[in-house]
């Protein structure tokens, strides 16, 4: 076993649950391979009580060979005859250890409970691929069996003229089915309202989001615009249109409304901005005091394109009831769909991840079932968890008895949820983070900022420029804060970071100072490369 850092040390502790965040190239699989030996060694825990749950069979099959790599070496050292018994049966039981991903332990929980889950035992899982095509074959006979129903076509119809097409009018169809899970909650909240109750609802949602985004930036924004503007005063005080932005400035701190606000800001728009979206140069900011407040006019044209997508007309209840009329008609297809679908599927047997995972969760809440899976399951360690959306922590939690008496040991990295995968959502490691911090009394939240991965200069670099990057972070926008790197190697390595720049844009002028670069790395007398292999050069695509 490899020597640990304190900060994994720490997180081997078995007698409490655990949030670790984990920087890449911090030895988080190190960490979880070990936690879960030391479970299986060191506590009175049977190895099939123990589940270790990834997001990928890779990440698994890594998982497993770590452990049955680590364990061989311990078998072969002198070890107490008690203690070697216990460890050469370990050995032994792993191959039946519950070290999967999600999809393939829930298959196990299904088949273990197929009458609470209303299954045939034999059910077969299927990918994605065929889930796609059954889908698709469920949805053209669908629309032709029922294109010419008086009420159900009528619906059919509406959205082929609103989507432009039917080809494009079954691939949404397709894509709701396949996150189905999101449209059960569109359907509660939609269900029994008429068209004029979903437009009232509709409007308040965005009016509650509007709030939030508002609220977050605007302060922040008149700020810059506040500073830009007292600059071309104080260059030329009699400035017409800075006049009138000063005044427009004054209305803005007054106003409560955010319809108005926004109102107010197109006005403001108009009097500083070009058609191109850039604050105007004649007249207002010359190009030296452009370049003076850099940051502040890069932040303000970068608001200004954003709101640009919220237009504001008059009638907008009208919108919102029309928008709420194909709603209504996208549900009832939608379900009609799911319903051929699900049909299609119980004819073979068929079930795919969506309904793998809401069966789980469904079988979860039934009392009996929770209950047996409270007394197998004493730890449960879960991997990259920034991966994992509200479906999934409706799993994870009920399989540890919500931390009253299970033991939960989730691992991952917040900045690597802007990738979203698997329909991640971000704000289920921060509510899963609370719950294992009001489940214990000590304070278990970690973080593994070592990097085994990183030379010096590249940490060094990362931490200068991501820590400016992640300034202020906004969580309304899913933003992290920065946590600085540490280097951990060991090793000696000299290098240096470089930027080559050029006032052009364009991927012709990147190829042309790359090709500079190196040609001068090869030819230059002090620092010459002796062979064009010693080069590498990483591209986007």
């Amino acid at each position: 076993m490899y020597e640990l850092t304190p900060h994994q040390s720490n997180a081997l502790n078995t007698e409490s649950s655990i949030s670790l965040t984990a920087n890449a190239g911090s030895g988080k699989t190190f960490v979880l391979s070990n936690r879960y030996l030391k479970v299986i060694l060191d506590t009175n825990t049977s190895i099939h009580d123990v589940a270790a749950i990834t997001f990928t069979e890779k990440a698994a099959g890594e998982l497993y060979s770590r452990v049955a790599s680590e364990l061989n070496n311990l078998i072969k050292q002198n070890n107490p005859p008690d203690i070697q018994r216990k460890i050469e049966k370990l050995r032994k039981q792993l191959v039946s250890a519950n070290i999967s991903t999600i999809h393939s332990f829930c298959v196990d929980l299904l088949r273990e409970f197929p009458v609470e889950a209303s299954l045939d035992a034999n059910f077969v899982p299927i990918d994605q691929r065929i889930s796609s095509d059954l889908i698709e074959l469920s949805a053209e006979n669908l629309i032709r069996n029922n294109i010419s129903d008086r009420i159900a076509g009528e619906g059919i119809k509406l959205l082929i003229r609103l989507l432009g097409s039917k080809r494009t009018l079954l691939i949404e169809l397709a894509k709701l089915v396949q996150n189905r899970k999101n449209l059960f909650r569109i359907k509660d909240l939609y269900a029994d309202k008429t068209p004029k109750e979903i437009a009232t609802y509709l409007r308040k949602t965005f009016y509650r989001r509007l709030d939030e985004v508002l609220n977050a930036e605007l302060p922040y924004i008149i700020t810059h615009i506040k500073g830009i503007n007292e600059e071309v005063l104080l260059n030329d005080n009699d400035c017409n249109i800075a006049v009138n932005v000063k005044n427009l400035l004054e209305e803005l701190d007054e106003i409560n409304d955010r319809v108005e606000a926004l109102r107010l800001l197109a006005r403001l728009k108009d009097k500083v901005f070009t058609k191109k979206g850039n604050l105007k140069v004649r007249g207002y900011l010359a190009n030296d005091m452009r370049r003076k407040l850099e940051t502040s006019v890069a932040n303000v044209e970068r608001f200004f394109r954003e709101i640009e997508k919220l237009t504001l007309i008059d009638s907008t209840f009208n919108v919102e009831k029309e928008l709420a009329k194909y709603s209504k008609a996208m549900l009832n297809i939608s379900f009609d769909l799911i319903e051929e679908y699900e049909n299609k599927k119980k004819q073979l047997g068929y079930l795919d991840f969506e309904d793998i995972l809401l069966k789980t969760k469904e079988i979860l809440s039934k009392e009996d079932v929770r209950r047996a899976v409270n007394k197998k399951y004493k730890y449960l360690l879960v991997d990259e968890y920034q991966d994992t959306n509200e479906i999934q922590y409706e799993i994870f939690l009920p399989l540890v008895d919500y931390l009253k008496t299970g033991n939960l040991f989730i691992v991952g990295d917040e900045k690597q949820s802007i990738y979203r995968f698997r329909d991640a959502e971000l704000e289920v490691f921060g509510r899963t983070t609370n719950d294992i911090k009001s489940a214990n009394d000590t304070n278990l939240i970690l973080t593994l900022p070592d990097s085994f991965r990183m030379a010096p200069a590249i940490c060094l670099f990362t931490n200068e420029i991501f820590e400016k990057l992640f300034h202020n972070p906004q969580r309304l926008y899913g933003e992290v804060e920065h946590k600085n790197l540490v280097c951990a190697r060991d090793d000696s390595i000299d290098g240096e970071i470089e930027f080559l720049i050029s006032d052009r844009k364009g991927d012709l002028e990147e190829a042309e100072l790359v090709a500079k670069r190196i040609i001068k790395l090869k030819n230059d007398s002090v620092e010459g490369i002796a062979d064009w292999s010693s080069i590498a050069v990483l591209v986007r695509k």
